[in-house]
């Protein structure tokens, strides 16, 4: 089970996220906006505000439930696979954690040193995080954000039946994790956003001196003070970082010859279309992909190779089209030659030829090429 603290880090992730009806924080494209526009469920709102299209492309989008679906469903790459079997709304959520026995009640008995807690109220709902504050995708002037716990009248508090509170509130991570699990996604994580990170012992669920050492370049690289902590403000940045890896637009990639070149090009459009790759994807995190789907394909070739092997296949292709030309005016000359020889075959039908003379009489005037027929001397 998920715990509070990955929970929190992912939720307040989306800070800065638009709000968009129906939607669950993937990136807000023209493709996206179509289809909700015509959903039943959520066309209404799309034709009433307009104006959240242009503030929603290349964004994370969503509503009050997206915020709580995005924070269970999005993978350490930053995808966001939908899950059918979870995709509940703030009632049915709620109507799930009281038939689980989880423990909810009015708003006035909220416990307020149980961050991560659901708020609810009458078609919306947000998550608690502490200080006075809830944090949620409230509508299209708000957006996503936190808010002071009394600018809105909540009914009721209750745990989130996918999420386990036993971890408490503290830092998700500080110089290692709750679970070496936790360490690994991490380390994970940092390889993924930075070059060359973590060479000498990778990602082995230890967070030692090398982790520590990456852990704060990744801070430094989004402005963080370098400390070695991975709080929930630095789990956060990361997330955003890996979010951007995401494809939502197509893109022109240019990936050595030799790597493709036995490839069908389906094959090489459908890696691309599966993992999303958008424009600032590295084009080595492509090339990466294709050699997964190609194993062992060779990679890297020259300019000069490359001309060269252009060079061939042009000239290929021309020897195959003089081939291809001379066989047509070969076609051609047997279709004539046939024509040719069916009207001397239909002349020899009306000749007949007289035998004159003697037979030898007969083959001397042929082999003189002298022939008499019923029409006379030839």
């Amino acid at each position: 089970m998920q715990s509070v603290n990955d929970y929190l880090a992912k939720v307040l992730s989306l800070k800065g996220g638009v709000y968009w009806n129906g939607c669950f924080f993937r990136v807000g494209t023209e493709q996206l906006w179509q289809e909700k526009s015509v959903q039943k469920e959520t066309k209404a709102w799309f034709a009433s505000h307009p104006a959240q299209k242009a503030k929603g492309l290349g964004k994370k989008c969503g509503d009050c439930c997206g915020v709580d679906k995005y924070a269970r469903w999005v993978q350490p790459d930053g995808s966001v696979p939908y899950d059918g079997n979870t995709d509940l709304n703030e009632d049915g959520l709620y109507a799930l954690a009281v038939s689980k026995g989880c423990k909810h009640g009015e708003f006035s008995s909220l416990p307020l040193n149980r961050r991560g807690l659901i708020l609810k109220t009458t078609g919306h709902m947000e998550i608690y995080i502490g200080d006075g504050k809830s944090f949620g995708s409230r509508d299209s002037l708000n957006g996503v954000n936190e808010f002071p716990l009394n600018t809105r009248s909540w009914q009721y508090w209750y745990e989130n039946p996918f999420i386990d509170y036993s971890e408490g509130s503290g830092a998700m991570l500080y110089k290692g994790c709750p679970t070496g699990e936790s360490v690994q996604e991490w380390q994970e994580s940092l390889m993924k956003v930075l070059s060359g990170a973590l060479p000498k012992w990778g990602a082995d669920s230890d967070f030692g001196g090398e982790t520590e050492d990456w852990t704060n370049a990744f801070k430094a690289s989004v402005g963080l003070p370098q400390d070695g902590k991975v709080d929930e403000l630095t789990y956060a940045k990361m997330l955003n970082k890996l979010q951007s890896l995401v494809v939502t637009n197509t893109v022109t990639v240019n990936v050595p010859y030799e790597v493709i070149k036995e490839v069908p090009v389906e094959v090489i459009k459908e890696v691309i279309k599966e993992v999303q790759v958008i424009k600032e994807v590295p084009v080595e995190v492509i090339k990466e992909v294709i050699r997964e789907v190609v194993k062992e394909v060779p990679t890297g070739i020259s300019q000069d190779q490359l001309n060269a092997e252009v060079a061939k296949s042009n000239e290929l292709i021309n020897e195959n089209g003089m081939l291809e030309k001379d066989i047509a005016e070969l076609s051609n000359s047997v279709e004539t030659l046939r024509s040719e020889v069916g009207v001397y075959e239909n002349l020899l039908k009306n000749v007949d030829i007289e035998i004159i003379g003697s037979r030898s009489e007969s083959a001397q005037r042929i082999g003189n090429g002298i022939l008499v027929n019923k029409f006379g001397d030839a």
